[in-house]
C-alpha cells in the first residue's frame, strides 16, 4: 500500500484521530519535512486553517483542500 500512496502526486496522510500516523512522499515534499518527522505530529502542526481542520476531524472521509504550514 505504501508504494501505491507514494505513486500518487497528491499529498496523502493517515491519522489516528488528530495524530499523523504516516504520510506519502508528496505530502512530505509539500510540508518540507521528512516522512519520519511528520509521524506523531498533530494535524494542527500542518494545517493552520482551523475551519479546515475542524472539517477534517468531523468528516474524515470528506476531501478537504486547504493551505499547509511549512516548517
Amino acid at each position: 500500500m505504501r508504494d501505491l500512496a507514494d505513486a500518487s502526486v497528491e499529498g496523502l496522510l493517515v491519522c489516528d484521530g488528530d495524530v499523523i500516523v504516516s504520510v506519502n512522499t508528496s505530502f512530505s515534499i509539500l510540508t518540507g519535512l521528512s516522512t519520519a518527522d511528520l509521524a506523531d505530529r498533530t494535524l494542527e502542526s500542518c494545517f493552520p486553517d482551523q475551519l479546515a481542520l475542524a472539517t477534517l476531524l468531523s468528516q474524515p472521509n470528506r476531501a478537504v483542500e486547504t493551505d499547509l504550514r511549512q516548517t
